[in-house]
């Protein structure tokens, strides 16, 4: 299950006219980052019951080829009085995480950013045809991988599903005098996925 987007052929400036290549492999393995949230929330209710509700989605695209963050994530509030002395309230947290990583201890120099400080500038990370090299030729990449097909083939994502419970109830005894009791819960359920 890919959901990288392959990296984009070098233009041609990389090239020099002699047939040779000089590739700034630290450039060619990082990016501008990108950060994006957005956030909508409701509230409202009508006689002995009120509610809110929210939701976000938060994604941030690291400095860093294939890693990135999302994050989607709600809140359910729910109050309810049914008579002047009771008040019983719920909320629901549910959440869900997907992080991608590159390697960080991989062999064979998986990590790109400690791949790029053992290549060559002369090792072109494509081949004439636009697509990946990943020739294991002395001329190319004979002990250190291309950090390009890693990132975009070597998937490790960890995706986590969380959510978080309360309810409580409130009883007014007297007009100093409350009793109240609460229940918590906290699920979670994270899955790594490694596709290589």
């Amino acid at each position: 299950m890919r959901d990288r987007p392959l990296p984009q052929p070098l233009p041609a400036a990389a090239n020099y006219g002699d047939g040779t290549v000089d590739i700034d492999w630290l450039k060619t393995v990082t990016r501008s980052g990108q950060q994006q949230q957005y956030n909508l929330a409701a509230q409202g209710g009508e006689g002995k019951t009120t509610f809110y509700v929210s939701g976000g989605y938060f994604k941030q695209q690291a400095s860093t080829i294939g890693a990135d963050l999302t994050r989607i994530s709600t809140l359910v509030k729910v109050e309810n009085n049914p008579s002047p002395k009771l008040n019983i309230s719920l909320s629901l947290q549910p959440t869900y995480t997907k992080e991608n990583g590159p390697l960080s201890n991989g062999s064979q120099f998986g990590n790109p950013i400690l791949g790029a400080f053992f290549l060559r500038p002369t090792q072109n990370p494509y081949n004439s045809d636009g697509t990946l090299n990943i020739s294991t030729a002395t001329k190319d990449f004979q002990s250190v991988f291309n950090p390009l097909y890693i990132a975009a083939n070597n998937i490790h994502n960890l995706g986590t599903f969380s959510g978080i419970g309360n309810a409580q109830a409130r009883y007014n005894i007297l007009d100093n005098l409350k009793f109240t009791t609460k229940m918590g819960i906290q699920y979670q359920n994270p899955e790594r996925i490694a596709i290589r």
